[in-house]
């Protein structure tokens, strides 16, 4: 077929040997094989595009998402490739730029999904969409296992381990909670020693973590031995309710365990509201407000009580 630039008859062994849907693929990918050399002029951008609409790649990526997670990707990583190929005027920039992101970019930025990402490390590294039903994907229709909670737990641990000098985790805040591996990867233990780092000299007090032995092992790979460490203290939730408190949109108020937040609603009676809370860093949250443990916030300070 490439020497001949002839499709074959419809007996030929090539042929009959397909099912009828193959070859049609088969056929509409050799015309446009056969059709490049003529557009060899065009833009990346409009090359692409006709490549994409030549062989129903879109199509051929949604069906596939249906069988495997990663089909998803592949579509949002086509528009991206496209949105790519606008920013060069030939083919051999465009694959140049394919074949080196970011060296190719002033101040690029590298797009790539977590496995795409194996094996490879970068300087500052951001893992967007951290949010539940997100990263660990589920739905309704497709419940978290087990299994696959375990499967997307190693994921994470992948997607943050990129990141060489800083790494950025970030959530929406939207509708969508923070995910459970937020939490789970002690964060706030990341920020303290991160500070005591920065800091010119080791802290008065110790340092308190919530896992002593990890960032023991931590600090002595660093060389820092002079850093004392301590068990975090739990404080016990204190309930700041009072029956006379009045909520509104817009009121902000602390939670003794999702931090703080603002009010976006109140329902029920006044004696007894429900409220629902957009917390800065726990997502939007319903709760019974004469049962949570929250304070009251004023011009960012607690009020007495």
């Amino acid at each position: 077929m490439a020497a001949t630039q002839q499709w074959p008859e419809r007996d030929d062994p090539l042929l009959t040997a397909l099912k009828p849907i193959q070859r049609r693929t088969l056929k509409k990918r050799w015309l446009l094989l056969c059709e490049l050399p003529q557009l060899s002029a065009w833009p990346p951008a409009k090359l692409l595009r006709h490549v994409v609409e030549s062989i129903d790649a879109e199509k051929t990526l949604k069906r596939a998402a249906a069988r495997r997670d990663k089909g998803e990707e592949d579509v949002r990583l086509l528009d991206v490739l496209i949105e790519q190929a606008q920013s060069v005027q030939d083919p051999d920039a465009f694959i140049e730029l394919l074949e080196r992101p970011v060296e190719n970019q002033a101040g690029g930025v590298l797009i790539s999904t977590v496995h795409g990402a194996k094996g490879l490390e970068w300087p500052l590294v951001a893992v967007a969409g951290v949010n539940e039903e997100d990263f660990p994907h589920y739905s309704r229709d497709n419940p978290l296992s087990d299994e696959r909670l375990e499967e997307e737990r190693r994921l994470f641990y992948v997607a943050i381990t990129r990141a060489q000098e800083q790494l950025l985790v970030l959530h929406d805040g939207g509708v969508h909670r923070p995910s459970r591996f937020i939490a789970e990867s002690a964060w706030q233990d990341s920020m303290r020693v991160a500070s005591c780092l920065a800091s010119a000299s080791p802290p008065a007090a110790s340092l308190q973590v919530t896992s002593v032995a990890l960032v023991k092992r931590y600090l002595a790979r660093l060389g820092r031995d002079d850093i004392a460490l301590a068990p975090a203290q739990v404080e016990e939730a204190k309930v700041g309710y009072s029956g006379d408190a009045h909520f509104y949109p817009g009121q902000r108020l602390l939670h003794a365990v999702f931090g703080e937040g603002e009010v976006a609603a109140v329902e029920g009676s006044i004696s007894d509201p429900v409220i629902d809370v957009r917390f800065d860093q726990a997502g939007r949250r319903r709760l019974i407000a004469r049962r949570a443990p929250i304070e009251l916030l004023e011009n960012g300070s607690t009020l007495a009580g």
